[in-house]
């Protein structure tokens, strides 16, 4: 009993389980609640943040893997697809701006 009062007294207010998680991997997911919890935004951004969710967790498993498969191939290889992936995108911000 004592141990349950105890973890009840610790409970921590939703601000500082927030700054927690900002340092946290879910700090994403976490954002994405409060936001469609409270309502504090709109269809257009609720919807840029799943897209974004998403597409971060295609990379996370998609990228270690070919990583490994180039790496298999040359030792450089994971670091030149990189540099041709960051200079693609860079190509593509400067023609759509």
């Amino acid at each position: 009993m004592e141990t349950a009062r105890a973890h009840v007294a610790s409970k921590e207010s939703i601000f500082k389980l927030y700054a927690k998680s900002i340092t946290s991997k879910y700090a994403m997911l976490f954002m994405l609640v409060l936001v469609m919890t409270f309502g504090l935004a709109n269809y257009e951004s609720v919807l840029g943040l799943y897209v974004t969710t998403a597409y971060m967790s295609v990379g996370n498993i998609v990228g270690p893997t070919l990583a490994g498969f180039l790496f298999d191939a040359n030792i450089f290889a994971p670091f030149i697809a990189g540099c041709c992936i960051l200079f693609i995108t860079f190509l593509k911000i400067v023609r759509w701006n």
